[in-house]
């Protein structure tokens, strides 16, 4: 069994991965990539929004003001990919 901090360092990875593909969307979308990211990861779904909760802290994932709208700042992410856990 992997080091238990390289493989949530992996899951932070692969959904901030995602949702740079992604770019940016509405409330709707990104809920629909959350439960495709728990199924492909195999976690729950409560894990999954922990993981987006951490990126938007991370100022990763932003939201617009009064709007249900998100977007990925791929400027923020140096800091999140150099970090070895």
């Amino acid at each position: 069994m992997g080091n238990v901090n390289e493989e949530l360092r992996e899951r932070y990875m692969e959904l901030a991965g995602i949702l740079k593909e992604s770019r940016e969307g509405t409330t709707k979308t990104l809920k629909t990539i959350l439960h495709k990211f728990a199924l492909q990861e195999g976690v729950k779904m409560i894990n999954a929004k922990e993981y987006l909760d951490v990126l938007k802290g991370a100022g990763l994932v932003v939201f617009d003001r009064g709007k249900k709208n998100w977007k990925y700042v791929p400027e923020e992410e140096w800091d999140l990919f150099s970090i070895n856990i």
